[in-house]
């Protein structure tokens, strides 16, 4: 019974932070959207495929099996980066007490726009490398 009150505690928690800021739900209403659009797109060549060399065969069997695969893993790509821009929002809602979605784009908007002028840095990973709350070491060979 303390199990249930404490996830009916965490759920309380969570809603109250969704409705004091906005910006944490985003990325969920993104990714049924984006999710919806990609199912969309990756069920025309399944469709397709079907009609051309049918489901009897080991070979229409075998396409059905690639493209469906392939459409499983992009949807669970979508889902990865747009949990990873919700735990980002939470990160930033926790630590200070707003989680801003401009902040998340316009970075990458900033870094797109550099890397269209002729700059080409790995800065995709720097980007996320500093946002990471990891544990330095101290002492000799701590710093980064």
């Amino acid at each position: 019974m303390e199990s249930f009150s404490r996830g009916w505690s965490f759920l309380q928690q969570a809603w109250s932070m969704a409705f004091k800021d906005k910006d944490l739900i985003k990325p969920s209403i993104y990714a049924l959207l984006v999710g919806m659009v990609v199912s969309i797109i990756g069920i025309i060549p399944i469709v397709i495929s079907g009609f051309v060399f049918g489901t009897e065969g080991a070979l229409g069997r075998g396409i059905l099996v690639v493209f469906g695969a392939l459409l499983v893993f992009v949807q669970f790509v979508v889902s990865y980066v747009f949990s990873a821009m919700t735990v980002y929002l939470i990160f930033g809602y926790v630590s200070d007490g707003d989680g801003r979605m401009d902040l998340l784009l316009g970075d990458y908007r900033t870094k797109k726009a550099a890397s269209a002028g002729g700059k080409f840095e790995h800065e995709g990973y720097v980007w996320l490398y500093r946002r990471l709350p990891v544990a330095v070491p101290s002492g000799p060979g701590g710093d980064r």
